[in-house]
């Protein structure tokens, strides 16, 4: 079973991640409210351009980004399962949503694109072994290990997922 990472593990910026993902068994903590996200973004299809306000994403963007951030975090773990122990790169997600131009993609194949970047997530986690979970190092100019990787990825999207039910209405 994957513990929960302690602070030092992670830059402080990601432990409203972190503080976000309960206890229990990673597996289920990982896939347990994803399905139900999925089905309200396609329940939502009919809005995908909808924005809460001026400036903001849109809700395709939103899912764009849920993806986008989901495998850099992937790679992250990767990396530092692997050993890799060259510092990791940040990256500016308010440049990557324009870029991404989700806006003119099919908004039912985004959201079954972020089922399956899930999917592949939830397997390159449980085929690690245990003995790769505190290799770590460097990402975004801060402290990371393998171990802290899924659990700021279900963090990212829980955090997500409240600013989806609070402001968009999904």
């Amino acid at each position: 079973m994957l513990s929960r990472p302690h602070a030092g593990e992670y830059a402080p910026f990601y432990q409203r991640y972190v503080d976000l993902v309960p206890d229990g068994d990673f597996a289920t903590v990982m896939t347990s409210p994803h399905p139900a996200l999925l089905g309200r973004l396609r329940a939502a299809a009919s809005r995908s351009a909808h924005r809460y306000a001026e400036g903001k994403w849109t809700l395709a963007e939103v899912v764009q980004h849920l993806c986008d951030t989901e495998r850099v975090f992937a790679y992250r773990l990767l990396c530092f399962a692997r050993g890799q122990v060259e510092p990791l790169p940040g990256f500016d997600e308010n440049a990557w949503g324009p870029a991404s131009q989700a806006n003119g993609r099919d908004f039912g194949g985004l959201v079954d694109e972020f089922a399956l970047v899930r999917r592949s997530t939830v397997s390159l986690v449980a085929g690690l072994p245990a003995s790769v979970w505190t290799n770590g190092g460097v990402m975004s100019g801060g402290p990371a290990t393998a171990r802290a990787m899924p659990y700021l990825m279900a963090g990212h999207e829980r955090h997500h997922d409240a600013i989806l039910r609070e402001r968009y209405g999904v």
